[in-house]
């Protein structure tokens, strides 16, 4: 159980490898701005995930609440409910932003 938002974004960064075979053959950046938590960026290069704490420009940018995205990577909320009724706000590329599950993963 993922505790805080900066836990997840240290976590994802510190993979083995810094790789995700979910997100193989993907190359985009995405933002994810958390309410009172920060802004992280996360590029994925044919599955190699980097993360940096910024609010840089990014392809696909997703904001929330922190409690809303804990629930979303801890599995208690279901990300396209939790957009569907404005939990969440989607920006940018929105093709990409149904890759999103596989990064959270």
């Amino acid at each position: 159980m993922v505790a805080s938002a900066r836990e997840f974004f240290r976590d994802l960064a510190a993979r083995p490898g810094g790789r995700s075979e979910r997100t193989r053959g993907l190359r985009a950046s995405y933002r994810f701005e958390i309410e009172d938590a920060g802004s992280w960026v996360v590029h994925v290069d044919d599955g190699a995930v980097s993360v940096e704490e910024s609010d840089a420009a990014a392809d696909c940018v997703m904001k929330a609440s922190e409690r809303t995205f804990l629930r979303i990577v801890n599995r208690e909320l279901n990300a396209m409910a939790a957009y569907l009724t404005g939990k969440v706000k989607i920006s940018g590329d929105q093709g990409l932003a149904f890759r999103l599950r596989d990064l959270l993963s």
